[in-house]
Protein backbone atom coordinates (compact mmCIF):
# COMPACT_ATOMS: atom_id res chain seq x y z
CA UNK A 1 0.00 0.00 0.00
CA UNK A 2 1.43 3.26 -1.18
CA UNK A 3 1.31 5.78 1.73
CA UNK A 4 2.44 9.78 1.84
CA UNK A 5 6.07 8.72 3.04
CA UNK A 6 6.10 6.47 -0.27
CA UNK A 7 4.85 9.23 -2.49
CA UNK A 8 7.17 10.62 -4.96
CA UNK A 9 9.77 7.32 -5.52
CA UNK A 10 11.29 8.17 -8.90
CA UNK A 11 13.13 5.87 -10.72
CA UNK A 12 16.18 7.38 -13.45
CA UNK A 13 18.09 6.02 -15.43
CA UNK A 14 16.08 3.78 -17.38
CA UNK A 15 16.80 4.85 -21.28
CA UNK A 16 14.08 5.54 -24.02
CA UNK A 17 14.98 6.37 -27.19
CA UNK A 18 13.04 9.37 -27.86
CA UNK A 19 14.18 11.92 -30.77
CA UNK A 20 14.41 11.50 -34.30
CA UNK A 21 17.76 12.71 -34.42
CA UNK A 22 19.05 9.42 -32.90
CA UNK A 23 19.42 11.32 -28.79
CA UNK A 24 18.90 9.47 -25.92
CA UNK A 25 17.12 10.46 -23.31
CA UNK A 26 16.30 9.29 -19.54
CA UNK A 27 12.58 8.46 -18.65
CA UNK A 28 12.08 9.37 -15.44
CA UNK A 29 9.66 7.28 -13.16
CA UNK A 30 7.09 8.81 -9.97
CA UNK A 31 4.59 6.69 -7.82
CA UNK A 32 2.24 8.57 -5.48
CA UNK A 33 -1.39 9.17 -4.20
CA UNK A 34 -3.64 12.14 -4.57
CA UNK A 35 -7.40 12.43 -2.47
CA UNK A 36 -10.24 13.84 -4.80
CA UNK A 37 -11.75 17.10 -4.25
CA UNK A 38 -14.80 16.95 -6.23
CA UNK A 39 -13.69 20.33 -7.88
CA UNK A 40 -14.13 20.66 -11.96
CA UNK A 41 -9.69 20.87 -11.36
CA UNK A 42 -6.74 19.25 -9.37
CA UNK A 43 -3.33 20.02 -9.81
CA UNK A 44 -1.39 17.37 -8.31
CA UNK A 45 1.95 18.33 -7.32
CA UNK A 46 5.07 15.60 -7.83
CA UNK A 47 8.13 15.34 -5.62
CA UNK A 48 10.56 15.83 -8.83
CA UNK A 49 9.47 19.26 -9.95
CA UNK A 50 11.32 19.03 -13.16
CA UNK A 51 9.77 15.97 -14.75
CA UNK A 52 8.48 16.72 -17.77
CA UNK A 53 5.01 14.61 -17.27
CA UNK A 54 4.95 12.59 -20.93
CA UNK A 55 2.53 9.28 -19.68
CA UNK A 56 0.46 9.33 -16.47
CA UNK A 57 -1.70 6.01 -15.41
CA UNK A 58 -4.26 6.47 -12.60
CA UNK A 59 -6.06 4.01 -10.28
CA UNK A 60 -8.64 3.77 -8.02
CA UNK A 61 -6.92 2.87 -4.97
CA UNK A 62 -9.45 -0.15 -3.28
CA UNK A 63 -9.04 -1.44 0.31
CA UNK A 64 -11.65 -4.17 0.04
CA UNK A 65 -12.96 -6.59 -2.13
CA UNK A 66 -14.98 -4.72 -4.83
CA UNK A 67 -16.28 -5.18 -8.40
CA UNK A 68 -16.13 -1.56 -9.58
CA UNK A 69 -12.87 -0.16 -10.10
CA UNK A 70 -11.48 2.46 -12.51
CA UNK A 71 -7.75 2.79 -14.33
CA UNK A 72 -6.88 6.24 -16.51
CA UNK A 73 -4.10 6.82 -18.67
CA UNK A 74 -3.02 9.48 -20.81
CA UNK A 75 0.04 10.56 -22.82
CA UNK A 76 1.04 14.40 -23.69
CA UNK A 77 0.00 13.85 -27.11
CA UNK A 78 -3.42 13.02 -26.26
CA UNK A 79 -3.61 15.98 -23.98
CA UNK A 80 -2.60 18.20 -26.99
CA UNK A 81 -5.04 16.51 -29.33
CA UNK A 82 -8.39 16.75 -27.48
CA UNK A 83 -8.60 20.42 -26.02
CA UNK A 84 -10.08 19.83 -22.98
CA UNK A 85 -8.25 16.37 -22.34
CA UNK A 86 -8.85 13.03 -22.15
CA UNK A 87 -7.74 9.40 -20.84
CA UNK A 88 -8.28 5.94 -22.22
CA UNK A 89 -10.45 4.11 -19.09
CA UNK A 90 -10.68 0.39 -18.15
CA UNK A 91 -13.74 -0.21 -15.69
CA UNK A 92 -13.40 -3.85 -14.16
CA UNK A 93 -16.68 -4.23 -13.94
CA UNK A 94 -17.06 -4.62 -17.25
CA UNK A 95 -14.60 -5.01 -21.04
CA UNK A 96 -15.32 -1.35 -21.93
CA UNK A 97 -12.67 0.48 -22.72
CA UNK A 98 -13.19 4.18 -24.01
CA UNK A 99 -11.49 7.75 -23.92
CA UNK A 100 -13.30 9.75 -21.60
CA UNK A 101 -12.88 13.46 -22.32
CA UNK A 102 -12.41 15.88 -19.12
CA UNK A 103 -10.42 13.35 -16.89
CA UNK A 104 -6.73 13.82 -17.05
CA UNK A 105 -6.50 17.69 -18.63
CA UNK A 106 -3.25 18.69 -18.14
CA UNK A 107 0.13 17.11 -17.97
CA UNK A 108 3.11 19.50 -17.24
CA UNK A 109 6.22 20.16 -15.77
CA UNK A 110 6.03 18.81 -12.22
CA UNK A 111 2.28 18.51 -11.90
CA UNK A 112 -0.80 16.76 -13.65
CA UNK A 113 -4.32 18.23 -13.72
CA UNK A 114 -7.12 16.01 -13.23
CA UNK A 115 -10.71 16.75 -14.00
CA UNK A 116 -14.21 15.66 -12.17
CA UNK A 117 -16.38 15.87 -15.30
CA UNK A 118 -18.51 18.80 -13.25
CA UNK A 119 -19.84 15.82 -11.92
CA UNK A 120 -18.34 15.00 -8.78
CA UNK A 121 -16.82 11.83 -10.55
CA UNK A 122 -13.34 10.37 -11.38
CA UNK A 123 -10.31 10.83 -11.56
CA UNK A 124 -11.02 13.96 -9.59
CA UNK A 125 -14.07 12.17 -6.96
CA UNK A 126 -14.55 14.05 -3.60
CA UNK A 127 -12.90 11.95 -0.71
CA UNK A 128 -11.72 8.44 -3.37
CA UNK A 129 -7.65 7.94 -3.09
CA UNK A 130 -5.96 7.47 -6.04
CA UNK A 131 -2.84 5.64 -6.70
CA UNK A 132 -0.29 7.04 -10.06
CA UNK A 133 2.55 6.12 -12.06
CA UNK A 134 4.09 9.14 -14.30
CA UNK A 135 6.39 8.69 -16.96
CA UNK A 136 8.47 11.87 -18.03
CA UNK A 137 11.89 13.47 -19.00
CA UNK A 138 13.66 16.21 -17.87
Amino acid sequence: MMTESTRGKRIPGLVSKGTASGDESQCYIETGSYTGDGEISKVVSLVDTALIVKYILITMRLTTHQQYSQTFSTSDVIVDDIANGAAFTYTASSTVHQIYQNTIIALGTGSFTVDDSAADWHPNKNGQVYNYVVMGTH
